[in-house]
């Protein structure tokens, strides 16, 4: 199951909604590097980090698989 697909079950919207930003975040200064295309991928990965990271912070007994980062350097 993909991580869209996830946050995409009621019962994980349920729990992520009191999370997140009911309005936009205001940015005090402009950006310091324009977005890139195709960065999808990479921007998906850095969610997926965060969100596991926080998961296992929270609930550190929790069985995770391993990390993509830990599957390149074998």
């Amino acid at each position: 199951m993909s991580l869209s697909d996830f946050v995409d079950l009621p019962e994980i919207r349920a729990l992520l909604e009191p999370l997140l930003p009911r309005e936009p975040i205001q940015l005090r200064r402009p950006l310091r590097v324009p977005a890139a295309r195709n960065s999808g991928g990479l921007v998906g990965t850095a969610f997926d980090y965060a969100v596991r990271f926080e998961l296992q912070r929270r609930h550190p007994r929790a069985h995770a698989k391993r990390w993509l980062a830990e599957l390149s350097l074998s």
